[in-house]
């Protein structure tokens, strides 16, 4: 590009912005003067790295751009650039084409010239010429554009068919009516038959009635569905006043009603209406039309099944309502549509915004009273996963079919902020279609306040232990160095018990130098960086069984490895762990013949391990203490070791996420479990 814009120079500047990221060139676009113009070389990458499609690089640019913008392909014609001569696709397939077929004719590939512009062709956006005041007059001749207004002759034919379809549809719509007309005057012979069939077939209950010139309602039909939801012989009742036949009905505004449909010809419907005699009682829906000069009808159909079904489910709406507004955590729901339905006292706290204000409410005003602003919340992820919600969040874990979130919010506790633990959760109704979503929030603030103070003590703690081990290690190296020295070079001039006690002095140099190195490695647990990838503990463990090589040939047992998962965790860390455990077996647990057994399985995030042996196991009592520094326990006092060594395992399942714990074999033994959250769903605690 940099070479075909020499040619131009003494017309045209340009200027090349090379590594500049997205971001930097949207903010100079709209500092470009008129007379520049902008053209894409190539597709560009956001400041973090991302590097986007080429279409989305043309939108972006020509939504913050005041100048023209231009490209080579005809595939990005029509998202915002203005055009030109463009390499075209369709000519370029085809000339591809003609080329094969020459090679193929036997034709020297080598002969045959390199195409330039044949797949090229003048192309233009007619809505980026007008953007800019660029007449379609001025372009080359046979330029294709699109997007332009259509030519007068294209307008009217499609009118004309417009209105040529509109008359066929009228007249086929009159020639219809007409043979409907007909044939409703040939159904008009039996209507009446086929009427009175419908009423007596109908479901609902159906009572007829004529409206006497003295005022009186006479009952004059009924049909058998009236019959069987009264439970009563209707014909009694055939040419009774509706006074007479229903008593209870003369205190209600039903007869009224019915008149009117009989004078005035008006239809009434009423949901429900309460009925109690000697006879009958229920509740019922009644709908009551004209049926011709001076009558009427009402249907009715007996409710009160559903009645008492509605008033069940309106108890336990305000049951769940009670439920949700007694919640000690701030709880909020929403339907379908984003309107507030549910929000509790512990919410009115937390957010200063009481019920009265924000039920019923749509558009993020819950969000607002959180935040101050109208914006996503963990129970909009409910809908779709959203990048930008997510990264609002601290920690956020999808579980089944609910959200875990945690987040610090500046506005609440009076501008003091607050660390919130939530949880989103989906609601069904009985046929399983999504009705809303409920929220849980709960103020973790001092919690998190605790788990720093945590943090920093165990920070101190390690960096105490570190500092003593490092300072007691230092004395210990020319002590045992002079014992040694002394035991091997006046062994001729000392008694027995003189050299017994350099040895000793020896012997527990050295296990004090191990205990160092022991609290050292609980000290640095935390401190090791975390890895990129996955390490194989099956590997892992192949190494450590290597090393342990010779215990194992001297206890004369064997170790199996079964299936193990992968994680993100330190293979340093790993690999103490399985020494730490696998050592161990050896060590108490080892007997002829008698095999070690190593495996491990994975559920979501959390990977778990075990190291079996058929020893003599750890009673009850003391399998939560062996985890605890320098406790030996019982089994393992006549053993060599710091006592340090299971505390390691501890704090690194627990730095992990997880923990460790020891169960009892079947048929006797020891089994040791670990567990541990993958790196990459949670952070270790350091």
């Amino acid at each position: 590009f940099r070479t075909a814009s020499q040619e131009f120079e003494d017309r045209v500047t340009v200027t090349f912005w090379n590594d500049v990221p997205l971001e930097g060139i949207l903010a100079r676009l709209p500092r470009l003067a008129p007379g520049r113009l902008v053209f894409l070389v190539t597709e560009v990458k956001t400041a973090a790295g991302e590097i986007l499609s080429f279409v989305d690089t043309v939108l972006k640019i020509r939504e913050a751009n005041n100048v023209p913008l231009y490209s080579f392909w005809d595939i990005f014609l029509g998202e915002g650039i203005v055009g030109g001569k463009l390499v075209s696709g369709l000519p370029q397939g085809r000339l591809a084409a003609q080329l094969a077929v020459r090679i193929l004719n036997g034709e020297n590939p080598e002969a045959i010239k390199v195409a330039t512009t044949e797949s090229n062709a003048y192309m233009f956006d007619y809505r980026e010429l007008k953007r800019f005041g660029i007449s379609p007059d001025a372009l080359p001749e046979g330029s294709l554009v699109i997007h332009g207004p259509p030519p007068f002759y294209e307008i009217s034919e499609k009118q004309l068919w417009a209105a040529l379809v509109f008359l066929i549809g009228l007249s086929v719509a009159l020639l219809m009516a007409m043979i409907g007309r007909m044939r409703a005057v040939k159904a008009l012979r039996v209507s009446e038959e086929r009427f009175r069939s419908v009423i007596n077939s109908s479901p609902m209950g159906i009572y007829q009635y004529r409206l006497e010139p003295d005022g009186r309602l006479i009952l004059t039909g009924a049909n058998p569905a009236a019959d069987a939801i009264l439970g009563v012989e209707n014909q009694a009742f055939i040419g009774k006043t509706i006074e007479e036949a229903f008593p209870t009905l003369a205190e209600t505004e039903v007869p009224a009603r019915y008149r009117e449909a009989c004078t005035q010809g008006s239809s009434w419907h009423t949901e429900q209406i309460d009925y109690e005699d000697k006879i009958i009682k229920g509740a019922f829906d009644v709908y009551a039309f004209p049926a011709g000069p001076g009558m009427m009808a009402c249907m009715f159909a007996d409710i009160t099944e559903r009645k008492q079904a509605e008033e069940e489910l309106q108890a336990a709406h305000r049951n769940l309502q009670d439920i949700i507004e007694f919640l000690p955590d701030a709880t909020f729901v929403i339907e379908g549509d984003k309107k507030v339905m549910a929000w509790n006292r512990a919410m009115d706290e937390m957010t200063r915004v009481p019920k009265k204000d924000i039920l019923g409410r749509g558009n993020y005003a819950y969000s607002y009273a959180l935040y101050g602003s109208r914006r996503s919340l963990l129970i909009d992820l409910l809908d779709k996963p959203d990048p930008t919600i997510e990264a609002q969040y601290d920690l956020l874990k999808n579980k089944e079919r609910a959200i875990y979130a945690e987040n610090f919010i500046p506005s609440l506790c009076n501008g003091k902020g607050a660390y919130l633990w939530s949880k989103a959760s989906p609601l069904f109704d009985r046929e399983g279609h999504r009705v809303g979503a409920i929220e849980s929030l709960r103020d973790i603030t001092d919690r998190r306040q605790a788990e720093e103070d945590l943090k920093a003590a165990n920070r101190n703690l390690d960096a105490f232990v570190y500092t003593v081990s490092h300072d007691l290690r230092t004395p210990l190296t020319p002590i045992i160095g002079f014992a040694d020295f002394l035991h091997q070079s006046c062994q001729d001039r000392l008694d027995e018990q003189e050299l017994y006690c350099l040895a000793s002095i020896s012997a527990s140099g050295n296990r004090m130098l191990a205990l160092m190195e022991d609290l050292l490695t609980l000290a640095k647990i935390g401190q090791v960086e975390r890895p990129t990838e996955s390490f194989d503990a099956g590997g892992v463990v192949n190494e450590v069984v290597c090393g342990l090589a010779e215990i194992i040939t001297q206890a004369g047992v064997s170790v199996n490895v079964g299936d193990l998962p992968t994680l993100r965790v330190p293979k340093t860390l790993l690999s103490q762990i399985f020494d730490n455990l696998i050592g161990n077996a050896v060590r108490y647990a080892g007997k002829d013949g008698t095999p070690i057994e190593v495996g491990g399985e994975r559920t979501g995030d959390l990977a778990r391990f075990y190291v079996r042996d058929h020893g003599p196991g750890i009673p009850e009592k003391e399998r939560d203490r062996i985890f605890e520094v320098f406790y030996r326990g019982t089994t393992g006092k006549q053993a060599a070791g710091t006592g340090v060594g299971l505390a390691t395992v501890q704090k690194i399942a627990r730095v992990y996420g997880g923990r460790a714990w020891v169960d009892e074999t079947k048929g006797g033994g020891s089994t040791f479990w670990v567990e541990m959250v993958d790196v990459s769903v949670i952070d270790p605690i350091t």
